[in-house]
């Protein structure tokens, strides 16, 4: 993630991770190609909300993907990260 975005883009883009529900993240991931099943975003969601995320903290983010590489397939994993790169 982008730590130059403004703060309001940051922002909001911090509050959409921390209430992003299992079924919207499936929605976002399909828009990128990304299979994700019920499950696996239902895992990731627990992951997210086990603490307040701040995109700007690049230590909390590599340790969330981390543990979220835990919880999918090493194929959609990679599909994530690199999805991640772009941002």
């Amino acid at each position: 993630m982008n730590s130059k975005l403004n703060p309001i883009t940051r922002k909001f883009v911090n509050q959409r991770i921390n209430t992003i529900t299992p079924a919207e993240l499936i929605n976002l991931a399909n828009q990128y190609h990304i299979p994700l099943s019920i499950e696996e975003a239902v895992n990731i969601i627990r992951i997210l909300r086990k603490e307040k995320i701040n995109i700007a903290n690049k230590h909390q983010i590599m340790r969330l993907i981390k543990k979220i590489e835990k919880v999918v397939p090493p194929k959609t994993f990679k599909k994530i990260i690199n999805l991640l790169k772009q941002f």
